[in-house]
């Protein structure tokens, strides 16, 4: 058994949000660990798809089933993705989650800062390192999608709409995966990694924080029941972030929201209704 529909992204998009209100849908199955970065040959694509099937072993009776991997929106980083998935599922739905891209780049730093993997001041590292504005162009990042899937099976959902209008974005999204769109809990209220609760790893852990060491520490981490995990992350593994500097500078931001214009406004034609482009599209 294999999903019927992937989450690509956008990483720090609000993704995770979205994997507890698709896996509170009665209709919906979603895979556990939430991210099994299947399709990206430098991690787990090596392991075949009889151990991705595995992951799904438990959805008899679900009308949609999902992995959601931000991940497989980090061209080129992670090239060759959309390809890999076309091959395997080639009527997968793909449901993309974007945020305003500048403040989705201030978050990534943030979380890069915080894992240890980026000691640059971010106006250095949102200038100098690639990944974040890729990770931001976004309609670049479905353009490696297009030549494989048709268009009908994209949906494009602003975070902000999810976040302001959720009971309207989880419509959107419920009717496009098939499953009864009208459904609705109390729990779909909640927000989940929240600012307040980010967390640094603590002193001696830090190391295992790096990504060479991360796949094989969260290995382990899974194997342990729920309630162990949470003891595990917040009382061992985490501690109250530091103050970290994530201002943009207007200077920046301009130079930012330049070079993301173009991009910007091809998104809008990926987008259905109304889209204001964060501001950025308009400019210029």
């Amino acid at each position: 058994m294999l999903p019927t529909f992937l989450v690509i992204g956008a990483p720090k998009a609000g993704t995770t949000s979205l994997y507890h209100y698709l896996a509170s849908h009665p209709q919906i199955f979603v895979s556990d660990p939430k991210e099994l970065r299947f399709f990206i040959e430098q991690i787990n694509w090596h392991k075949g798809l009889g151990w991705y099937e595995a992951q799904f072993a438990g959805a008899d009776g679900a009308i949609a089933r999902d992995e959601l991997t931000p991940e497989y929106a980090l061209h080129p980083m992670y090239p060759g993705v959309a390809e890999r998935i076309a091959r395997v599922l080639p009527d997968a739905r793909l449901v993309y989650l974007v945020r305003d891209p500048i403040e989705r780049m201030r978050s990534q730093y943030r979380h890069r800062v915080l894992d240890r993997l980026e000691q640059r001041p971010i106006e250095a590292a949102l200038r100098e390192d690639p990944q974040y504005l890729d990770g931001s162009r976004y309609a670049f990042q479905l353009e490696q999608y297009t030549p494989w899937f048709d268009r009908s099976r994209l949906l494009v959902i602003q975070s902000e709409r999810l976040r302001d209008d959720r009971r309207a974005a989880l419509r959107r999204i419920y009717g496009f995966l098939g499953v009864e769109a009208e459904w609705w809990h109390e729990s779909l209220e909640d927000e989940y990694n929240p600012k307040e609760e980010l967390r640094a790893w603590r002193g001696a852990f830090a190391p295992l924080a790096h990504r060479k060491h991360s796949f094989f520490i969260r290995d382990l981490y899974l194997l342990l029941p729920p309630k162990a995990r949470y003891f595990v992350r917040l009382r061992l593994l985490q501690q109250k972030p530091p103050e970290i500097e994530t201002t943009v500078s207007p200077e920046l931001r301009n130079e930012l929201e330049e070079r993301l214009r173009d991009d910007v406004r091809t998104l809008g034609t990926f987008v259905d209704g109304d889209f204001d482009g964060w501001g950025i599209a308009s400019e210029g």
